[in-house]
Order: structure tokens, then C-alpha cells, then sequence
């Protein structure tokens, strides 16, 4: 990503108004990601339905229809919990929305917890960054769906849409998927907004001051902006068939989630 880095002219500033839920983008990614099941099926703190909704019989079955009302109210609570960590006034829409996949698969918890939050409620955007792809482990073990996950909601934490990159990806011979993502040269994020290294001056966030503020993005996604270089894992082992990216037998957002942080 360093020789096609976005440039500060190049993000709208929609991206950067007072986010206040989960964006229709975020909703496709979590979608995408979790994918639907019409049948309740076992997790890892009971059963879950749809699109990872946690909570229900073992026997329930749920219409695309309910499984949508579930996946808006379920995102819209771990958006709630992510304001109650972090000023909204920090965030642009596509943090809010990468943090939102983020606890949606492991739960709101695990991001209060995490190192993540630490890093960004302190303004250092670049080594939150860098944490997400730290919560892929299994059982002690890297799980490739997970790391994959996680890689594309560094994308989404950049303002990019996802889904160019995730069809980039898909392209790719398996081991040559979600590699490492490098941070754009000249990108930066602080408590006054995003700028960029050649000499141009920081974009404020802007505060709230009328309805006009509220209107919803799509995502953050900046659709001409450059996708990230190719990434790598080793052969997808776990994830559901025909399904996005998920440990197979996990997901949602529940307490305890599916990943857990590697230790330093």
C-alpha cells in the first residue's frame, strides 16, 4: 500500500462526520462474515441462529427477515458499548465500523479489555491498528479465518470499502491471502483527525452541531481509493461452505467470542 497510499484529498469528508451506528457497509461486512443460517446450531456458549444471533433453542428457526432485525439490533448494541468506550468525537465511521465487526465476533467485552482500546482511547490510531489481527487464536492456534477476518477490518479501519479487497483476496492462490497490510506512508490519525504527512494541515473532526452531522455514510468506504497489497494464510480449514469468514461453530457477538488475544 505505500506507493498508491491515500492522500488526504482523496477521503470525503462524510467519512469523517459524527458517526452513530453501525453503517449499511458494516452491516454487509457482518453479513458477509458471519453468513445466514436458517437453523439454530451449536456455539460456544450455546446456540445461535441467523447471522450469529446468540441466545435462542436449540430448536429455533428464523426467516431472512427476523435473522435482518436481529443482525441491526445486535450490530446498533455493540455500537452502543464501542460509545460507551470511546468518545464518538474520536472516530470516524470507518473505525466505528471495524470495531463493530470486531465485537460482534467476540463480544463487546473483549474489546473493553483489549489492548486495542487501550491504544486508541490514548489517540495512538496506528498501534490499535496494528492489534486487530493479534485476535485470531483458537485454542492457542492461529486460526485462518480469524487472522483473515481481522485483516479485513484493518481495511474497514482505514476508510476503505472492503469488498474490492475481499475479492482481490479471493483471487489469490490460498497461501497468498491476507498477508500483512502495511499503514499508508503519510496517513496518520490523531485527536485532531486524519492528515497527511506532505505538509497539509489536520482535518478537525467536526462537532456536532446540527442534524446535517447525522447523516448516515456508506461505511467510511471510500470506493476510488487503492486496495491494500495481497495477503497470506495458510489453506481456509475452518470456515463454513459458502459461508463468509467464521470459525466454523463460532461467531456472533457473545461473551467469550471466537478469538482470543495473543499474548506478548
Amino acid at each position: 500500500m505505500t506507493e498508491n497510499s491515500p492522500q488526504i484529498s482523496q477521503i470525503p469528508q462524510s467519512a469523517f462526520r459524527f458517526p452513530r451506528g453501525p453503517s449499511a457497509s458494516c452491516l454487509a461486512l457482518i453479513r458477509h462474515n458471519e453468513g445466514f443460517r436458517r437453523f439454530a446450531y451449536k456455539d460456544s456458549g450455546g446456540y445461535s441462529i441467523g447471522y450469529g444471533h446468540h441466545g435462542v433453542s436449540r430448536f429455533a428457526i428464523c426467516s431472512m427477515a427476523q435473522a435482518e432485525d436481529w443482525l441491526l439490533e445486535d450490530a446498533s448494541n455493540v455500537v452502543a458499548g464501542i460509545f460507551r468506550c470511546f468518545s464518538p468525537r474520536m472516530l470516524t465511521q470507518g473505525i466505528v465500523d471495524a470495531l463493530a465487526d470486531f465485537g460482534y465476533n467476540l463480544g463487546i467485552a473483549a474489546v473493553e479489555s483489549s489492548t486495542l482500546a487501550r491504544l486508541l482511547d490514548a489517540g495512538d490510531y496506528r498501534g490499535a491498528w496494528m492489534q486487530f489481527p493479534r485476535w485470531c487464536h483458537v485454542g492457542g492456534q492461529v486460526s485462518p479465518n480469524l487472522l483473515a477476518r481481522r485483516r479485513i477490518e484493518q481495511v474497514v479501519f482505514l476508510g476503505m470499502d472492503w469488498r474490492p479487497y475481499v475479492a482481490a483476496q479471493q483471487a489469490l492462490p490460498t497461501y497468498d491471502r491476507f498477508a500483512p497490510i502495511d499503514w499508508p506512508q503519510g496517513w496518520s490519525l490523531s485527536g485532531e483527525g486524519v492528515s497527511a504527512s506532505a505538509g497539509q494541515a489536520p482535518t478537525r473532526l467536526p462537532e456536532l452541531t446540527s442534524p446535517a452531522m447525522h447523516a448516515e455514510t456508506e461505511g467510511g468506504s471510500t470506493a476510488g481509493l487503492p486496495r491494500p497489497a495481497a495477503p497470506s494464510v495458510p489453506p481456509d480449514k475452518g470456515s463454513e461452505s459458502g459461508v463468509g469468514i467464521r470459525e466454523s461453530g463460532v461467531g456472533g457477538q457473545k461473551a467469550g467470542g471466537s478469538g482470543q488475544e495473543e499474548k506478548a
